[in-house]
Order: C-alpha cells, then structure tokens, then sequence
C-alpha cells in the first residue's frame, strides 16, 4: 500500500505544477489537471488521517466544475478574450467581509473538531483548509487576491505534508507558494478588470 501511495503522491506532484502552470495563464484545460491532482492529494490525505484537508479537497473538486462555468462565462465576457490576456473580476466588498469572517471563525472552529479526531495535525490542517475554501471560492471567480489565499493556504501545506512524510506532496505545495507569488505579480500586471455585477449570485 505504500508503494502505490506514493505514486500517488507523485501523480499529484506532476499535476499539481501543471496545474499551477496553467492557472497562471488561465488556461481552460486547468481544471481538469486539477481533478487529478485533487483527486490525488484527497488520497493521500486520507491515508494519513488529515480529515481537514480530505474535506478541503472534496469542496475542491466541486470549486473546480463550478470554476469550469465561471470561467467560461468570464472569458465570453464582452469581446473575445485574446489567448495572452488575463481577466479578472473587481472583489465586492461583501465577499471581503465575509471571507475575513470565515477566516476568524473557522481556524479555531475546525481546529477544535479535529481534537475529536484522530488527526495527527490538527492546527496545520485547520489553518490550510480554511484558507483554502476561501482561495479556491475566489479562484472560481476570478478574483486577484486568490493568490494570497493560496500562498497561506500552502504554506501551512508543505508545512503538514513534510511533518507526515508525504514530501512529493510536500514539494508541490512549495512548488505552488513560489508560482502563486509570481501568479499574483503576473495578474496584477497583466490583468484587465471587467464588471463582474457585484451581487451575492454573480461575485
């Protein structure tokens, strides 16, 4: 069982930094990397008992199909999307506000319901799912400061992997802290903004 989990974890070590790779870029076919590579790491997580993030992978993997629409639609936005252009949507206020709640209430929330556990990192685990939502919430429309969410969110990640001895999965999340720093320079620069119509149903 070892043997074919840890070719599991380099299955999601490749696709994970195509994954990456191509969200830079916004490429359509990055989601379906990402299935893989989820696909993998929830495994993996669950063969090490990190509940947290075996969640964390689940809603992933629903983020992405819902991605997969939103993105369709924001690269249909207007005129047609050029193959070397960046669109991002302007944040609502609401979604700012909600997220810091998110994040204040479920760090110590998830961290307590995983005492109950047999999660062998409890704190890591609740501080990369939370993040997590809240990146993978504002990747799937297209936010700028999807990177930030993901650069905590990792951190924390190659953090709990390392301690658990998953290091090809390790080495992706670190791999992935140093592409979404460029990620985020890289949409900054490039990006153009469009009018996402800020309400709840289409932020």
């Amino acid at each position: 069982m070892e043997e074919t989990i840890q070719i599991i974890y380099y299955i999601g070590l490749v696709s994970g930094i195509v994954f990456v790779i191509m969200q830079i870029f916004q490429h359509p076919w990055m989601w379906f990397m990402d299935l893989l590579m989820l696909s993998c790491v929830m495994a993996g997580a669950i063969y090490k008992h990190l509940w947290a993030n075996s969640l964390l992978d689940a809603y992933f993997i629903v983020m992405a199909i819902v991605g997969i629409v939103k993105w369709r639609r924001i690269a249909s936005h207007g005129t047609q999307k050029k193959k070397t252009e960046i669109r991002i949507q302007k944040m609502p206020a609401w979604v700012a506000w909600t997220s810091a709640a998110i994040a204040c209430a479920g760090v110590p929330l998830i961290w307590y319901l995983l005492t109950f556990t047999d999660d062998p990192e409890p704190i890591l685990d609740a501080f990369s799912f939370t993040f997590g939502i809240i990146a993978a919430w504002w990747l799937a429309r297209a936010y700028l400061f999807q990177w930030l969410g993901w650069i905590a969110s990792n951190v924390f990640l190659v953090w709990m992997f390392f301690d658990q001895g998953a290091v090809p999965l390790a080495l992706m999340y670190a791999f992935c802290v140093c592409t979404s720093v460029y990620g985020f320079i890289h949409w900054k620069t490039k990006g153009k903004v469009i009018d996402g119509n800020a309400g709840p149903d289409e932020g």
